[in-house]
C-alpha cells in the first residue's frame, strides 16, 4: 500500500523529471539559435577600404579585388573581372550561391569555391 510520503516523493520525482526535460529542450533551442561572435574579418563593412585578404580566411566576395579573387582555384583574370562586374551591376552579394549567376561558374566550380569564400554584407 502506498503511503502519503511515497505519493509525495513520486509526485516530486515526476515534477523534477518534467523540469529536467523542459530545461534540456530549452538549452537545445538556445544552442541552435545562438549567434557566434563575428570574426575580425566579418566586422569589416562593405565601405571599409582598408580590408585586405588574410591568408587562411575565406575570401569576401564583396570586398576582394581581382588579384585576391584570382587566388581561388579555377578563377582566372576573366572570371575575377566577371565577379567584380556582377557585384558592381547587381549590388553586393547576399549569399555565396550567387556565384553560379556568373558565366563560367557552374555547380562543379561552385562546390570547389563555396568553402573558400564568404559573403559579408
Amino acid at each position: 500500500m502506498e503511503t502519503k510520503t511515497d505519493r509525495i516523493l513520486r509526485i516530486l520525482f515526476l515534477v523534477l523529471a518534467v523540469l529536467m526535460l523542459l530545461s534540456w529542450g530549452f538549452l537545445r533551442y538556445k544552442m541552435k539559435t545562438q549567434i557566434e561572435p563575428l570574426t575580425e574579418l566579418e566586422k569589416k563593412t562593405v565601405t571599409d577600404t582598408s580590408w585586405s585578404y588574410v591568408e587562411g580566411e575565406p575570401i569576401d566576395l564583396n570586398r576582394a579585388d581581382k588579384e585576391t579573387l584570382m587566388l581561388l582555384p579555377d578563377v582566372g583574370e576573366a572570371t575575377a573581372e566577371k565577379i567584380i562586374a556582377y557585384r558592381t551591376e547587381a549590388g553586393a552579394f547576399t549569399y555565396k550561391e550567387e556565384l553560379m549567376n556568373i558565366s563560367g561558374i557552374g555547380e562543379k566550380t561552385y562546390e570547389e569555391l563555396k568553402d573558400l569564400v564568404t559573403v559579408i554584407p
